[in-house]
């Protein structure tokens, strides 16, 4: 099992598997335009999970701004 952060070659195989998950569904346009971090698991080299991570301001309430990791969803292949 490898466990590491995406890079700009896993794009066509996270959305695969995004694509054939229950979870919210990522498409280019929304991987692309967003600003979208995610850690991988890979088991012998293939995709079989995922979490994206969107860069996110927080608010507070109290006038205090934090900068944050939103996780979107947890996409794990289900022939895993």
């Amino acid at each position: 099992m490898e466990i590491r952060t995406a890079t700009r070659d896993d794009r066509d195989a996270i959305l695969r598997l995004s694509e054939r998950s229950d979870s919210t569904p990522r498409i280019a346009e929304t991987w692309d335009g967003n600003p979208i971090q995610a850690v991988l698991a890979f088991d012998d080299g293939k995709l079989i999970g995922m979490l994206p991570l969107e860069e996110r301001t927080w608010e507070t309430g109290w006038g205090n701004r934090l900068e944050v990791l939103w996780a979107t969803g947890v996409h794990v292949d289900a022939a895993y």
